[in-house]
């Protein structure tokens, strides 16, 4: 999960985890949907 952080961070992005609403587990990345301006995608 931990790369998976960094990874979402490294564009300009976030990754949530935890408890999911109605048990197991959540995993919810947000990205954009373009890389910033003069930006690149790893």
């Amino acid at each position: 999960l931990l790369g998976m952080r960094e990874r979402a961070a490294a564009v300009g992005g976030d990754l949530r985890t935890g408890p999911g609403p109605v048990g197991g587990f959540l995993v919810e990345a947000t990205l954009p949907s373009a890389p910033d301006e003069g930006g690149t995608l790893p």
